[in-house]
This record gives structure tokens, sequence and C-alpha cells, in this order.
């Protein structure tokens, strides 16, 4: 679902026409911000399922490197098959490398810090190592690097697994198409609320009838979300 997909959908709930794009009226406009803050709200209330997304690249020989924010065609190391790229908020679960892409064992690369990955680094600035296992992440607040201690030998096949919580979204007809990755119900349904609320209807039953159903639909939604990892113990815990 798409912002402009529910924003469309709150303004037919609100006897309003559609439009073409959340900036195409002031009024869309002023959904589309509801719409927004409502998405912000269940980014922040729950760490969702939808937010893991899996990335690939391909090293250099001897780059160490990689823009992985942007894919090949934005100027990005990322491969165009990826539909979804991390940003600078995002956090690495895991990453493997791969001697290519049918290969199907992967070796597990190993997280440190950038200030370590330096110190390996700059005891030999001319080492190779035909496995790549260690990288770190940083970013210039635009874009972000994944960088290797030390140079590959050749070309491998890099798969990480990051949460990524989608940056701030715009309603000036730049993010229409932009995905909405949580769900968009109690999105939907929290922004009709909320455009209740303004036009000074939140005390009559249109209003509460809204807002009982967005927590409703929030609470189903987290239910679903909490089960998905439930099922394998994610949540299980013992004393040591």
């Amino acid at each position: 679902m798409t912002l402009l997909e529910i924003v469309n959908k709150v303004l037919l709930r609100l006897r309003e026409g559609t439009v073409l794009s959340v900036d195409s009226t002031e009024y869309s406009r002023l959904v589309g911000e509801f719409v927004v803050d409502r998405y912000k709200e269940l980014q922040e209330h729950h760490d969702w399922e939808a937010n893991k997304h899996e990335l690939t690249f391909d090293t250099a020989a001897s780059q160490t490197r990689y823009v992985v924010s942007r894919t090949v065609t934005d100027g990005g190391d990322a491969l165009d098959s990826n539909t979804r790229v991390p940003n600078t908020q995002s956090v690495v679960l895991q990453a493997f490398a791969y001697d290519d892409a049918s290969d199907p064992y992967g070796d597990e690369m190993l997280l440190i810090s950038d200030g370590a990955r330096r110190v390996i680094a700059a005891q030999d600035s001319n080492n190779t190592m035909d496995e790549p296992w260690l990288f770190s992440i940083t970013n210039d607040g635009e874009d972000l690097f994944l960088d290797l201690a030390y140079k590959p030998s050749g070309v491998k096949r890099i798969k990480v697994l990051f949460k990524t919580n989608q940056i701030d979204l715009e309603t000036d007809g730049t993010d229409d198409d932009t995905t909405i990755y949580l769900p968009w119900r109690p999105i939907m349904l929290g922004a009709l609320s909320d455009a209740l609320n303004e036009r000074g209807e939140e005390i009559g039953e249109p209003g509460n009838v809204a807002e009982r159903r967005y927590m409703a639909a929030l609470g189903a939604a987290l239910e679903a979300d909490i089960a998905h990892n439930a099922y394998t113990n994610v949540y299980d815990w013992y004393r040591q």
C-alpha cells in the first residue's frame, strides 16, 4: 500500500474526492499529514517484522567501501534487483558472504566497530582476504556505508539483513508512490479519526467509532506481528 493509496482511502471515508497526488489540494495534503503522523506513531510503537529486509551486492577486488543505501542505477552498490534499500537509521541484523549468486553455502560475517576496523586496516593496508568477514557500518548523514576490514581478493556476493524504519515521508507529492510496509489499516483508521477530529466531530458518533476501530486494528496488527516471533520462541528467556 502506498502513501497516496492510504490518503485516498481516508478521503473516500470523508466523502471527499480522490486525488492523483497527495498535494493535489490543500485538504488532501492535510490528510496526508495525518497519515504520516499515524505512520510515525506505529514506527515508534513496536519493532515490526515488516521493517526487516535483505540487501545483496557484489564486492570488487581491492574495494573496501560500498554504498548500500542506493542501488547501482542510483550511484550506489546495492544490486538493482533490490526493491528496498536501507537508510542512515538502519540496523544490521545478519550478514553472509558467498562465492557467487549460485553458492548455497554462506560464511557469516562479523560486524565490528568502525574504530576496530580502522585499526585492522591500518596494520597492513595492502592485506587482502578471500573471505571478507569483518566489516563496519557508518553513515555521513545521507548515505549508509559498509566498510570491509580487509581488501577482498575477488568478487563475492554479500547478503545483509537490515531492519529499517523509513525516514519521514513528505506530503508534497514526492513520496506518493512510496510503499508503506507497516500494517496500513490502523494507519488509515488513525488518520481518519484525526481528520474527523479536525472537522469538529470528535464528540459525535463518527469520531468515537473511528477511534475504536483504530485501536482494534492496531491491537490486531500488534498481536499478529508478535505471534510471528512467538512461534519460534524468540521471546523466551532464562536465568543464567
